[in-house]
């Protein structure tokens, strides 16, 4: 996706760069399309089938579609992978288990984009798959494909807000007013600070209806019981990451799913447990992380089978934040390896991981936060070209998405600073000098 059309659309259309932006369905392709379909699937009895990816955003996605189908009375069975033992996404486990359970129709949130391959297959097998996913790289020439740089909207979504506004349409101001649709809307104004998307524009009005609803929550009710003390608006971010789902689902899920009062403190208490056992754990991974580690004074690399893969984000942006450099954290996850990749701007890791991309059996993500796996005898190729490929700045820098002459720098300088102050990062020319935006200001790219 050429990210010069998505900044074009900013800078045309400024009031898109609001604090707040209430939801239109009608900016963003595909949404009314989806409807339709939904709607044939019903008239004929088509099964469902909806997978979800296992962080906050994802699995507040996941339980928006969920509601919606509940809503609209289609039968449907949600599935949410393991990061700690299966596949991210598509992958052949959950083929196999969508054909032998006997499903129509498949839903992605949250993920999909990149699973280009196994969508194929899918298809040629004769079933019919819609995807509503936000990441940055895959295959936008998808047919059945909601993603907020597909239309006129604002473009920066996490996931859960762009579920959010699929929900409007249906739901409208029910989604903060109605008892049932509190939660969702909690869980999505928190994938806006967890996902580190721009607070601003629809994000900046869904953080804001999340943030006055919030004491309203079944969440926030039920913690308070079993903890005693009341949780502070971020609290769930943290820990909803840490553990892991479990035979297809989450425990912040079943606790959302639960009627009976006595069970949901149960399972509300189980929650806090598992936080408290698992941050031990991350702590073991982070110790373990410290013994194996190199750099090459341009990047840094931790490898081990001592890490929980759960973890490799999280130990990855810990290097990143004390080294300043990008970061990239191996682990072994069952018969093979996943890595998560972390840098910031203007360093893209994305961009110099994906001149690698061919040593790695699944990849895709964002910007400053990617993810793959490899087979073990790719891992050291892998190093070995990343050490060459990182001795020259310009292979992290992406290609411009602007090219500007002064005369036009000046006409817009302003709102790219705007831009810019929104935490939206946008690499530009001007003759032959390199600048990106930033909270801090436009900074010049010195590519030596």
């Amino acid at each position: 996706m050429e990210g010069k059309n998505i900044i074009k659309r900013l800078i045309e259309n400024q009031e898109l760069l609001a604090p707040e932006t209430e939801p239109n369905p009608l900016h963003y392709k595909n949404i009314t399309r989806f409807y339709e379909i939904l709607e044939e699937k019903k008239e004929f009895g088509e099964k469902i089938y909806v997978i979800g990816h296992e962080d906050l955003d994802g699995i507040a996605s996941l339980y928006g579609i969920e509601l919606l189908l509940k809503e609209l009375e289609i039968e449907f069975k949600t599935y949410l992978p393991s990061r700690e033992n299966e596949s991210y996404g598509v992958s052949n486990a959950v083929i196999e288990r969508f054909v032998k359970e006997n499903f129509d129709f498949l839903i992605t949130v949250d993920c999909g984009l990149s699973n280009s391959n196994e969508i194929k297959l899918l298809r040629e097998l004769g079933y019919d798959i819609f995807i509503i996913d936000h990441h940055s790289e895959g295959n936008f020439e998808e047919e059945n494909l909601i993603h907020p740089f597909l239309g006129i909207g604002f473009p920066f979504l996490s996931n859960a807000v762009l579920v959010f506004v699929i929900l409007f349409l249906k739901f409208g101001e029910r989604l903060w007013k109605e008892k049932k649709f509190l939660d969702f809307t909690y869980l999505s104004g928190l994938s806006v600070l967890s996902d580190k998307v721009p607070p601003y524009s629809v994000n900046g009005f869904v953080l804001k209806k999340s943030q006055l609803i919030f004491q309203e929550t079944e969440i926030y009710k039920v913690f308070t019981e079993v903890n005693t003390k009341p949780p502070e608006f971020r609290r769930i971010s943290r820990i909803i990451p840490f553990i892991s789902a479990r035979n297809g689902t989450h425990l912040i899920i079943e606790f959302l799913r639960e009627k009976d009062e006595k069970t949901k403190r149960d399972i509300m208490s189980n929650i806090i447990s598992k936080y408290i056992e698992e941050q031990g754990k991350f702590e073991e991974s982070l110790f373990n992380s410290k013994n194996c580690w190199q750099s090459d004074d341009r990047m840094v690399f931790i490898i081990s089978k001592n890490i929980n893969p759960r973890y490799a984000g999280w130990v990855a942006s810990r290097f990143l934040k004390e080294s300043g450099l990008p970061s990239i954290c191996i682990a072994k996850k069952g018969n093979r390896w996943v890595g998560e990749a972390r840098s910031k701007p203007p360093l893209s890791v994305l961009k110099i991981l994906k001149e690698t991309s061919y040593l790695f059996e699944e990849f895709g993500g964002h910007p400053f936060a990617c993810g793959f796996s490899i087979r073990e005898e790719n891992i050291e190729p892998l190093l070995n070209n990343l050490k060459i490929l990182s001795k020259r700045i310009s292979n992290f820098i992406p290609e411009p998405d602007l090219f500007l002459s002064e005369d036009e720098f000046k006409k817009i300088k302003s709102i790219l600073e705007k831009i810019g102050l929104m935490g939206i990062t946008v690499y530009f020319k001007v003759d032959e000098k390199m600048y990106y935006t930033s909270p801090s200001g436009i900074l010049e790219i010195v590519l030596t």
